[in-house]
């Protein structure tokens, strides 16, 4: 008798589990059925959002994603912010771009010493015979300080960061040297080129002295006091809890980044 109690309480708990899962589930995907009716609408009668929304190369949209930009693109609206000017889905329509060709001098960086913009296939003679570098800590980084460049002009904003991974700062060189937002150093060694380029990745893990014997490439692999916003420098980032700040500069008219 008391066996045949415990399993109707069991059989009873079982139900309640499974109805309470329906439920969740139920939920979820009339959530999911009312975003995408959002989605869809909002893309149907914004072109430029539509053509953003699809993406570019490996860089691709989620549905969410959509949902969240498109809900930031009101609340701009509402509020009147024109950032720096550019139409909002004009702006990331390029930095998807922008971060695709980020994406793509940092695998250079790493692997090539020659750098072609007419789309070549590389020899094997174009390649470093001992690539270096942190290349997917830094192909995560690309498309965050992409976003982060991107919001600040959306807003007219710009934000101090903080990256905790050193060794990540070849995603901020590459991304600088594209939109032309570099220091006095990089800018008179560096441009889109295809010799600038290639000047470039050569100096990634130089360990060339100058007549000073000083090093002589501008580059930082990892945050080092030639970069501005170095807070700590250690042998190992994660070791040292190495972070990098980009800050307002007392003695620029520019960001450090």
């Amino acid at each position: 008798m008391q066996f045949q109690w415990l399993k109707i309480i069991s059989d009873n708990v079982y139900c309640m589990a499974n109805m309470r899962e329906e439920s969740m589930s139920q939920t979820e995907s009339a959530k999911a059925i009312h975003m995408h009716e959002r989605v869809s609408l909002y893309r149907r009668h914004h072109a430029a959002a539509h053509r953003w929304a699809a993406g570019y190369g490996p860089i691709q949209h989620t549905l969410e994603t959509q949902d969240r930009v498109f809900a930031m693109a009101e609340w701009l609206a509402a509020r009147g912010i024109q950032g720096d000017g550019p139409p909002l889905f004009e702006l990331l329509y390029a930095a998807d771009r922008l971060a695709s060709v980020g994406m793509w001098l940092v695998v250079h960086q790493t692997y090539a010493r020659q750098v072609y913009l007419d789309g070549r296939k590389l020899c094997r003679e174009d390649f470093k015979p001992h690539p270096e570098g942190h290349t997917g800590g830094s192909l995560n980084m690309v498309p965050a300080y992409t976003g982060y460049m991107a919001i600040n002009a959306l807003t007219g904003q710009t934000r101090s960061w903080i990256m905790g991974q050193g060794h990540c700062v070849s995603a901020i060189d590459s991304l600088n040297l594209v939109l032309d937002n570099m220091s006095q150093a990089h800018a008179e060694r560096y441009a889109l080129t295809d010799d600038g380029l290639t000047r470039y990745v050569q100096d990634f893990y130089a360990y060339r002295l100058n007549a000073n014997g000083r090093q002589d490439s501008p580059l930082a692999v990892m945050s080092m006091p030639i970069r501005l916003e170095g807070w700590l420098k250690g042998g190992i980032s994660v070791s040292s809890s190495c972070s990098m700040s980009t800050c307002p500069c007392p003695a620029n008219d520019w960001w450090s980044s």
